[in-house]
């Protein structure tokens, strides 16, 4: 678009010829800028389809798919599913020395993703004692979870860790609680907290848990061996 801009002029009898000529002039000028502001009716639809090409853009929220990219071949972010007990394989628990100051142990548990597809495990594991190794009889302990947790994304082939802390069955044979309760020695324990209420049963590299007054401490699912 062109901006004209006109200048006061002085008109004198002598200039009348001069101030025809230059309105002749003017109004040749206005014809060439009329001309120029109207655009063809093809330039027209241009435009409009680039104006409608703009109001049709996606405005981000903010979220997730902020960060995706809607280009062709290219797939938009999604977080992958919850982990379901039937798509993770446990190893057998290993105890660590106990801890003398507290009169607690370890158990650490590693849980690998033999699906297909990557899946997530989130939040803090439930734990139980198979009664007599049958998880359909299985007692709940008295979860305390320790620590935060963060959403562990595992790969197919590749394993998060459990971090189990138990009282320590004090003695010899069938050994005491310090609280007077009666231990509890379980060959197997079954770990819940997965997708669909799933959970898994787990064995121990030494051929059973042992455990006092029903209470155990869980991190949350974590990304490396603690």
């Amino acid at each position: 678009m062109t901006t004209a801009r006109i200048r006061p002029a002085t008109v004198t009898a002598t200039l009348l010829a001069s101030a025809c000529l230059l309105l002749t002039a003017c109004q040749g000028s206005g014809t060439s800028a009329a001309s120029a502001s109207a655009p063809s009716s093809g330039a027209s639809a241009a435009s409009s389809a680039s104006a409608g090409a703009v109001a049709a853009s996606p405005v981000s929220d903010g979220g997730p798919a902020a960060t995706a990219t809607a280009s062709a071949g290219v797939p938009l972010a999604v977080d992958p599913v919850r982990c379901t007990a039937e798509s993770l394989t446990a190893s057998p628990a290993e105890a660590q020395p106990s801890d003398a100051a507290t009169s607690t142990y370890d158990d650490f548990v590693k849980l690998t993703n033999t699906g297909g597809h990557t899946c997530t495990l989130t939040g803090f594991p439930t734990v139980a004692v198979a009664g007599e190794g049958d998880p359909t009889r299985n007692r709940p302990l008295k979860v305390t979870r320790r620590g935060t947790a963060h959403p562990v994304r595992l790969a197919p082939g590749h394993s998060a860790w459990l971090r189990l802390t138990f009282r320590v069955v004090m003695g010899e044979a069938d050994g005491y609680c310090a609280s007077g309760a009666t231990p509890t020695s379980a060959p197997t324990l079954v770990i819940g907290g997965f997708a669909n209420g799933g959970a898994i049963q787990i064995g121990s590299v030494n051929r059973g848990f042992g455990e006092c007054d029903d209470v155990v401490w869980v991190a949350p699912f974590l990304g490396t061996r603690p």
